[in-house]
Parts: C-alpha cells; sequence; structure tokens
C-alpha cells in the first residue's frame, strides 16, 4: 500500500468530526498530524483513502470511533508540568502530619518525614 495523501476535503471531514465530538479547532497546520495518526488505522481495514475510514467512523457499530478520537485527541497534564503546581504540592506535603490523640483528649501533631506515592 502506498502512502496516503491526506486531500484537503478529507481534513474537513475530520476537523468538523472532532470539532463536534470535542470542541477541538483543528488549524489547516494540523493536517500532517491528522494523516500520520490515522494513517495505521487505514493501514490495519485495508482501505484505499481516508474517505473510506472516515465512513467506516460513521458507522459507529464498533468501537474504532472511540479509537479514532483517542488518536485525534492530545491528552495534556500540566499538574507535575508547571513549576506553579509542583510548588503547591510541595507546600501542601510540607503541611502534612499526623495527629496523635492522647488520653486526656490534647491533640499532637507530628509532621510526615517521608511520603510515598503510587501511581
Amino acid at each position: 500500500m502506498d502512502i496516503l495523501n491526506l486531500s484537503d476535503k478529507e481534513f474537513c471531514l475530520f476537523q468538523r468530526m472532532i470539532y463536534e465530538i470535542a470542541g477541538i479547532n483543528l488549524s489547516e497546520n494540523k493536517k500532517a498530524l491528522v494523516s500520520s495518526r490515522l494513517a495505521k488505522r487505514v493501514k490495519h481495514f485495508g482501505l484505499n483513502s481516508y474517505t473510506q475510514y472516515f465512513e467506516l467512523l460513521q458507522s459507529k457499530s464498533h468501537n474504532e470511533y472511540q479509537i479514532a478520537i483517542d488518536l485525534l485527541t492530545t491528552h495534556e497534564t500540566f499538574s507535575f508540568a508547571s513549576p506553579n503546581t509542583s510548588t503547591l504540592f510541595e507546600i501542601s506535603l510540607s503541611q502534612l502530619g499526623i495527629v496523635f490523640i492522647t488520653e486526656s483528649g490534647a491533640q499532637q501533631v507530628h509532621p510526615v518525614r517521608k511520603l510515598i506515592l503510587w501511581q
């Protein structure tokens, strides 16, 4: 199978689809991104064009629709990438403590020296 060329008309189909689904406006300079992200799926189904792939997606008879959406959307998290957020996280950790209540009802706070997080 030769390398497929995503035509302007085909790009507009996917551009409109993503806008309607996710509210994401893909600018013209994202055409190469759309082409590269969907090329393997077009090849996977043995299709000859992106139009045929788009028609397959419109049938919505299988989970390929969600796969295409996942491929065309970029998932970003800034929670640990942004310096401001990580600083806030460090401040919050420094304020953590274990509270013990004595028999007399008094509270004793012991600071947390080590915290292990799993993902």
